[in-house]
């Protein structure tokens, strides 16, 4: 996963070019960083968010943050996976 792509980027990223690397949003982003599957520093009075090109790479390539082993795949019990359902509101209140 060593692309062309990622070979311009610098050894330490910042949460925006992280999660443009990993084609997500940043809100998701930080939900990786919550969970512990990707390791970064939050730095300063503002805590902003530093990844490593390395840490990202790991991700991309289906190992875990401190492990060399490969993150496990969860599957949905029978194999299936029911829709979500949306609740569609308008000012709190639900609208059918």
């Amino acid at each position: 996963m060593s692309g062309p792509e990622f070979e311009n980027l610098p050894a330490v990223l910042t949460s925006q070019e992280a999660a443009n690397a990993l084609r997500m949003g940043v809100k998701e982003l930080r939900g990786l960083i919550a969970r512990g599957e990707l390791p970064a520093a939050s730095l300063g009075p503002r805590r902003v968010i530093r990844v490593k090109k390395s840490a990202v790479l790991a991700l991309l390539e289906g190992q875990g943050a401190s492990t060399g082993n490969p993150s496990p795949v969860v599957q949905a019990p029978g194999g299936t996976v029911a829709p979500c359902k949306s609740v569609r509101r308008w000012k709190g209140r639900r609208v059918q």
